[in-house]
This record gives structure tokens, sequence and C-alpha cells, in this order.
């Protein structure tokens, strides 16, 4: 399958996804929300590594890769858990037309870490896409008055 299909699906699962959170997190906890929503997502996985045999992969990962094993934990432990926390509890307090842009705005972020601590290289067109993101994030934050 061609990449651009996969963004395509993943745009619009996780533009549904928005909707069904913010749906949600108008009666619900974020804390409990996340708790199901995880839960869901575990029992499903499993299902699915069981099924695909990707068990042993899996056990062999664990046992033999700490380093890759410590940094996924480290990135359910910053995205999976402390960022979809706050997401929702933004969510709870803003709307997600509003929310969902200014979260999606990470990758600034990301290139700016990935720039300081994994030494990739600095180029015009990512100073553009940084400052385009800057941009967007103040556009909505005047405009709206978050």
């Amino acid at each position: 399958m061609n990449a651009i299909i996969f963004i395509s699906i993943t745009i619009l699962v996780w533009g549904i996804a928005s909707l069904f959170d913010k749906m949600a997190l108008d009666k619900g906890e974020p804390i409990i929300g996340l708790e199901i929503r995880t839960f869901v997502v575990f029992i499903t996985l499993t299902i699915i590594v069981i099924l695909s045999g990707k068990v042993n992969p899996l056990i062999q990962l664990i046992r033999n890769d700490t380093r890759s094993t410590l940094f996924f934990v480290l990135s359910g432990l910053s995205a999976g858990l402390l960022g979809m926390l706050t997401y929702y509890a933004a969510l709870r307090l803003a709307p997600v037309s509003h929310v969902v842009p200014m979260t999606s705005s990470y990758p600034l972020i990301a290139a700016l870490l990935g720039i300081i601590f994994l030494k990739e290289p600095f180029s015009l067109p990512r100073l553009a896409v940084i400052l385009l993101i800057i941009a967007g994030i103040y556009l909505i934050q005047i405009k709206n008055n978050i």
C-alpha cells in the first residue's frame, strides 16, 4: 500500500477520535477515559500480537534489547500517559477545534529536540516549517483567546 493511503487513514481516524474524546469528556473524567482507552487498546493489541504470531519477537525484544524497550516505556509514559492526560484535560476546558490544532504542534518540539540532541541537520525548509507552526499557534491563541 502507498504511504499516502496510510497517512490519509491516520488523519481520518485521529480526527474522528478527537470528536469521540470530546464527547466522552463532557461527563467523563480524563483519567477514567484514559484507563478505558488504554485497556481497550491493550486487549486489542494483545489479540493482534497473538493472532499474528508476534509473541516471540515481543519477548525477544524485551529480553535482548533493554535500550529499545526502555525507550518504548519512556515513550509510553510521556505520550501515552502524561500527554493523553493533559490532552484530555485541555479538551474538557476548550473546544476541540482549538485544542487539536494546538496540540498537533508537537512536531515543533520533536524537530527542535532532534536538532539539539540527535544532531539532525538544520535546514531552511525545517526553519520555515518551525516558523509556520509557531505562527499557527499564535493565530489560534490570539484569534480564540485561549
